[in-house]
């Protein structure tokens, strides 16, 4: 990969894994493939977002395709050794929150990552999640601004490019992300 056209890997085919997805579409990021435990699940969101690859095996993906990024969309104590291979790979990572259930174990992560010299994100994909986006656009309208980890606010729920789209999950016509 060039420094002008980025590759990424997403490990997990859930609602989070389809926003990680759909987000770095969005920014012009090639996602190759998705990785999940199940081939008939994970070959139906492949094709659904137009991503090329679908694998039950995400340490031969990673090995195979060494990709720019990795995001990994797995509940977190599943994170661990996801973090570590791709890291030890130089893939950068996107990951969803939290990185790990134990503080100490998190810690233990962000050394891996920091060590191996890649940058990593956590995504705070919940206030997108379309229980939360229901809530807000109907019964707690105060809801819908999150808060940035500095203070910022992200955008409000209807408006973000990776939920707000027709054929989503959580895509209502006209106005914000419903639950179904």
């Amino acid at each position: 990969m060039t420094k002008d056209h980025l590759q990424a890997v997403v490990i997990g085919a859930g609602w989070a894994g389809e926003g990680h997805t759909r987000a770095l579409q969005y920014a012009g990021v090639d996602v190759h493939t998705i990785c999940a435990r199940q081939m008939d699940i994970v070959r139906n969101v492949a094709d659904r977002l137009g991503v090329p690859h679908a694998s039950v095996d995400w340490r031969r993906t990673l090995e195979e395709t060494k990709p720019n990024i990795v995001a990994i969309a797995t509940p977190a104590s599943l994170r661990a050794e996801p973090i570590v291979m791709a890291a030890d790979l130089g893939c950068h990572l996107f990951c969803d929150k939290p990185l790990d259930i134990d503080t100490p174990k998190a810690k233990v992560l962000l050394d891996a990552v920091e060590s191996a010299g890649v940058k990593h994100a956590c995504a705070a994909t919940d206030c997108y999640h379309p229980g939360v986006a229901w809530l807000a656009s109907s019964r707690f309208p105060h809801l819908w601004r999150c808060r940035h980890p500095r203070g910022g606010r992200y955008e409000q729920l209807g408006e973000h490019p990776a939920v707000d789209r027709p054929g989503s999950r959580s895509h209502t016509p006209g106005n914000t992300a419903a639950a179904h």
